[in-house]
């Protein structure tokens, strides 16, 4: 069998098992800490395993953990109207099972009392 279609089997198996220990639990992670002092988004380091300075972590439902047509994992996390309100936000990641899996920078927005944020990353196997 080639290196292909064993990547190519694998797929499935690799998406089955990272969305059920998503839906499992899977947290949303703000932080403060992912602009320089330009306010431009930090470069995000291969070995980073926690935002620089988090802020609030909440809970994934699962029903914004999906899987996409070209079979990756959609997670999106949500900072409802009442949390963080006056802070700024320039990071967010996703933490399944306690480790950072995914995380990304921003420029800083400062949080509104009539806003929600929402951001997505997509995991692509």
């Amino acid at each position: 069998m080639s290196n292909t279609a064993s990547t190519i089997l694998l797929k499935p198996l690799l998406v089955s098992v990272f969305s059920a220990k998503a839906i499992a639990g899977a947290t949303a992670v703000f932080g403060d800490g992912g602009h320089d002092g330009d306010d431009l988004p930090l470069s995000i380091e291969a070995d980073q395993i926690a935002l620089h300075h988090q802020l609030i972590e909440t809970t994934i439902p699962e029903a914004d953990i999906s899987v996409t047509i070209d079979g990756n994992v959609m997670i999106t996390g949500r900072l409802a109207q009442a949390d963080l309100i006056g802070k700024t936000v320039s990071e967010f990641g996703i933490k399944i099972d306690g480790d950072m899996v995914g995380i990304r920078n921003s420029a800083p927005k400062i949080k509104q009392s009539d806003e929600e944020f929402e951001t997505v990353i997509t995991f692509v196997f």
